[in-house]
């Protein structure tokens, strides 16, 4: 008697074991995926290998959206001194509109960002926008956004 109950005891502790294994991994999964990816969004073009910086005018402003249940996005067109008309993503709306910092048509800027490809397009991923003597920082050395919860400050 004495052995079949320390055997279903044992049982029943081992099933309790696996069960808490499996319903703890996928959480132990997205965390690791988290701190791993930090800046990653579906939209994070950012590659610190690409970085350059592009001089030009300001063609336009518009609203984007990357991904679907994403907050809109403030893009710029921008025609380069290189002729190249290419668009530069700075961050999203509600962020940029909070900054001390204007952007019009017309206004000569810098962008220090990363080169990539968007829908087939040239594209700068912004992290820093020059204008005059001010300075917008949107991203760090990594690609990680200012306005991003795993950035330190």
């Amino acid at each position: 008697m004495k052995k079949t109950t320390s055997l279903l005891v044992m049982l029943v502790a081992v099933i309790l074991m696996f069960s808490l294994v499996f319903t703890l991994t996928p959480s132990a999964q997205q965390t690791v995926t988290q701190k791993k990816d930090p800046g990653m969004t579906p939209g994070n073009l950012y590659d610190p290998k690409t970085v350059e910086t592009i001089r030009g005018v300001v063609v336009s402003l518009e609203e984007f959206t990357m991904a679907r249940g994403m907050p809109p996005g403030v893009q710029v067109t921008m025609k380069a001194e290189s002729g190249e008309v290419i668009s530069v993503f700075l961050g999203p709306q509600w962020y940029i509109e909070d900054q001390d910092f204007e952007i019009q048509p017309k206004d000569r800027i810098s962008v220090k960002g990363s080169r990539a490809v968007f829908e087939g397009e040239p594209a700068l991923v912004a992290a820093v926008v020059f204008k005059g003597d001010r300075i917008l920082k949107l991203r760090n050395e990594q690609g990680i956004p200012v306005w991003s919860p795993w950035i330190q400050h």
